[in-house]
Parts: C-alpha cells; structure tokens; sequence
C-alpha cells in the first residue's frame, strides 16, 4: 500500500460535528483518500503505520485536521487548530485515539485531549510490561563462568546499516559456526541475497562474505509464535542456536508505544523459542537496546547503571526508548541468559562512513543546508561508528564470561558537539563547495519551526527535519537549560552520562576506539552526497 498524493489540492468537507464518533468517522475518509485504498480497507482500531501510512501522509492528514478546525465558526474549534501537535498522527496513531484527541481539543475542558504526562507514561509502560512477561519464570543467578554456548548464531535484522555490520563481523570471525540471518519477506523482485549485496556494496564491505558456506538466510513473521517458519526450520532453531542476536527494531523516533508492540512481541517470541531449545541453559541472547530506554534518568543520580532499573518512570519520554524499555524489562524476567546493551549514537563507519539518510543527524545536515546554517550547542557526543558497535556486540556474545544482564555501548572518549558540528562544516565545504554559517541551537530550530507551518510536500523533502519537529524541540530545549544553567561535559539532549565498567572489562574493542574526528565527518558527508540525499 503506498501513499497516493493528490495532483492538485483537495478541498475536504468537515465533520458534521466534532464529538469523537463524527471526527472518527471523517478521519477514516481522510486515510482512505490519502492512501488510494477503497472504503473498508482501513480500520479505525489499528495503528496507521501498519496499514500502509508514513511520515508524508501523516504529515497531509494533519494538514487536513487543521485546515477543518480552521474553517469552523467555532472560536473554541479554531483554537484547536493552533493547539494540534505537529506530530499529533505519531502520538495518536490509531484513528480512534485521534479522534478522541481532536475532540477532547475543540471542547471547551482541553486538558482531557492533553498527551499523556509522566505517571500516566509510567503506567503504560508497566501494563505493557505486564502483558508481556505474564508466564515468564522471573530473573536468574549466572554463574560468573558460565559455560560457552555454541557458537550457532540467530540474528534479526541482518539488513540495514548496524544489521549489516554484525553480519559481515559474524562471518569474518572463524570462531563462529553458522549464522541464521532471519528476516521478514519484503515486497519486490529482489531476492534477499540481491538485497544483502547491494547493502554491502552500498556500505563498501565484502560482498564475498555473502558467499559463506555457514551463512543461512531466513524468512518469516517474528510476531508469529512459530516466526512464520515451518516445523523444520523452527525444529532446526531450536537444536542448533547457541546466541540470539535480536537487532531487527523499527528505527522511528515518532511513533506511539502501541505502534512498537509488534517489536516487543517478536522479542517474546524469541523468548520463546530460545526457552524450548535444546540449548536454553547456556544460550545467550543479546538484545540490541539504546540509551534512550533510560531518557528520564535524572543527571543528579549520576550515570545510568548497567543494570535493569525497575523502575520506569526512567523510561518515559519518546516511545522508541519506552518500548525498547519494556523489551529489556523483558527479557530480565525470561530465565534465559539475556543481556541488553544499550547502544548510544550508532554514527557511520569504516569503510566509508556509511550512515542511513533516515536518521537524524544526516537529517539535520540536510535541512541545515536549506536554512544556510548548522545548530552549535552545549556538550558532548559519545556516538560509536557501526563497525565497532558490530565487533563490540561479537565481544560480549563470546565472552569467556557470560555477559550481565545490561550494559551500556557508548564512545568511552565524549567529543564535544561544536567540535563535531565543525568538522561537519569543513567537510560540506570540502565535500560540497557550500558554505554553512553557524548558529545556536535555540535559533537553528526557531528558523526550522517557522518554515514547518503550512508546510508544502517540496518544503518537507528540502527540510525533512520538519517530519521529527518534536525531536528536534527537545534538543533545542535541552540545550537551552544546558545553556541557562552553564552545563558543561554532558551529553546533548539532556542525556545522562551512562556507566561503562562492565562493557569495558568486557570488551577490547570498546577500550581501545579512537576518538571521533574530522576524518569521520568527511567521510559521512561525502557517503551521504554518493548516495544522493542533498539532491
């Protein structure tokens, strides 16, 4: 299903009225249009995003919202307009949520159409982790020598740009056996192995490793409780892997946590499957976390521990690092030998600094270029380029001692974040012969947030930070406070700093990576110009 954009504007009819039934009932007809699908094939009780949405359709149904609520005669309609989030279809991606949203705005009491605050994210956060450890046998001891397990390995998201990276270091270490790169069918006429090749080449590794006798690919639905997968190749699961290498998690920083739970399913169903194999007391699983399951984590306690923190208000925030959040407090209650290491800033890597146009930074950079200038702020970054973030996880997957149940995976040497935007600078200078002038944060996204009203589909493609506005706000607003309070050495964002003993003890790699540098950011401006993204 894909997005179908209308060939000149479109006037829409307003609801008949704007109680929660009438708005659901008029919404459901703007998706219907925005998608070209046909009445009856989109559901009011499902998540948008999984009915065939993305970033520009969001974007053109909000447009809608507002322009309805504008035309009303109502003055308490009319506010609503001014008061609809920019991201309003993320927080509220199923239409009858958005329905109740919008009404809950245009009625005189608009606290009820509010986003949720922190003791309601907490307790959303607990229900869903309550949904999902229901039958699992709680936490267990892991002896300090643990035995070795086999080194057959299961990894989830073999394709993208970390994905990518663990799958190449996973077949270039002897020590590894097999290697089952699970992923789900994708339309097109691309085999899986086409589409491994053009990633590889695209990121400039060894296309021969695709090649190896011990690599093995797999289709299938890890929201499943088979994984989509026949009984032979579940029965083949379940003899042979020794590691679960659970990477594949849908990198979006503006979804709801509903919109996260087929991702957090999928993780139980890796439980699972590990618990009934053959090799479930030894087996080790590595989940790939982030920083930002600890988002809330007060900078006055100090560093974020390598541990589980049961309590998670700490968690609340962008839905990402809350439903990364619940799979960690997860897994802490499987009885498996489960780790989750926290990965930082995954920034491009060698050999040509390769890092996905999606993302935020190469994002910023891009708008950067159509507003003339760059964002300076306070602090410092502790980003890992994806090629040691891949020798990091392999290190601890092998690790003559069975891993903790947490750990955090960030740059051990910070570097501050003016030294970084510099570099950045030089490098669009060099790279692209365009001169960007320097500004604070705060200006940087007041120029951004004005270009995003009534923004047009070309204005979005020029300046696609406008589709992570919130984002975007919540850096400017961090370092705001950062500035007002003369904050210095901590990480941009508000983030805390994160404990790193038990990665480093573990990992050689992590101990021995250098610092990053100009080197770096010329390579990942000239690998975002190779791949077209400033056109």
């Amino acid at each position: 299903m894909s997005f179908v954009e209308p060939a000149t504007p479109v006037k829409m009819n307003s609801p008949f009225s704007w109680n929660a039934p009438n708005v659901e009932e008029w919404l459901l007809r703007q998706a219907v249009d925005l998608t070209g699908t046909s009445t009856g094939t989109l559901s009011p009780s499902v998540d948008l995003f999984e009915q065939g949405f993305d970033s520009l359709s969001a974007t053109f149904l909000r447009d809608r919202i507002v322009e309805a609520l504008r035309s009303s005669n109502d003055p308490d309609t009319q506010k609503a307009a001014q008061d609809l989030e920019q991201n309003c279809v993320y927080s509220f991606p199923v239409i009858k949520d958005l329905a109740a949203h919008i009404a809950g705005l245009t009625s005189t009491s608009s606290a009820d159409g509010q986003v949720p605050n922190k003791v309601e994210g907490k307790v959303r956060i607990e229900e869903m982790i309550e949904k999902y450890t229901a039958g699992l046998p709680g936490p267990i001891d892991i002896p300090s020598l643990a035995k070795c397990p086999p080194v057959v390995v299961l990894l989830t998201g073999s394709f993208g740009t970390l994905g990518s990276q663990i799958l190449a270091t996973l077949l270039e270490d002897d020590r590894i056996e097999k290697v089952y790169a699970f992923n789900r069918r994708v339309a097109g006429t691309q085999t899986i192995l086409q589409r491994h090749i053009e990633m590889f080449r695209d990121m400039g590794l060894d296309v021969g490793l695709l090649e190896s006798k011990k690599l093995v690919f797999l289709f299938g639905d890890t929201t499943q409780s088979g994984l989509g997968l026949d009984r032979g190749q579940y029965g083949m699961l379940c003899r042979t892997v020794g590691i679960i290498i659970h990477n594949a998690w849908k990198l979006d920083l503006n979804l709801s946590l509903p919109s996260f739970e087929p991702y957090i399913q999928a993780t139980r169903n890796l439980i699972n499957i590990a618990k009934s194999g053959q090799n479930a007391s030894t087996l080790r699983f590595l989940f790939m976390s982030s920083i930002t399951s600890a988002q809330s984590w007060s900078r006055s306690k100090g560093p974020y521990p390598e541990e589980v923190v049961e309590d998670a208000s700490v968690a609340v925030g962008g839905r990402y690092g809350e439903a990364k959040y619940v799979a960690e407090r997860v897994l802490a209650q499987s009885g498996l030998h489960a780790t989750s290491l926290r990965i930082g800033q995954v920034s491009g890597g060698h050999p040509r600094g390769a890092w996905a146009t999606s993302d935020w930074l190469p994002i910023l950079v891009k708008s950067s270029l159509t507003l003339g200038v760059l964002p300076l702020a306070e602090g410092v970054v502790s980003w890992v380029p994806a090629d040691a973030v891949a020798k990091s996880i392999i290190d601890v997957a092998l690790a003559a001692e069975a891993p903790p149940i947490a750990l955090n995976l960030v740059h051990l040497h910070p570097v501050e974040w003016k030294s970084v935007i510099s570099n950045i600078k030089i490098a669009v200078k060099d790279v692209l012969n365009k001169d960007l002038g320097l500004v604070s944060f705060h200006d940087w996204f007041e120029s951004l947030q004005s270009r995003a009203v009534n923004a047009t589909a070309q204005d979005i493609s020029s300046l696609p930070a406008i589709k992570l506005l919130q984002f975007f706000r919540g850096l400017a607003q961090a370092n705001d406070e950062d500035v007002r309070l003369g904050t210095k050495g901590e990480e941009i964002g508000g983030f805390p700093a994160f404990a790193t003993e038990k990665m480093r003890e573990l990992s050689a790699t992590i101990r021995d990576i250098d610092q990053l540098g100009a080197d770096d950011a010329r390579a990942w401006v000239g690998y975002w110009r190779d791949a077209g993204f400033f056109e």
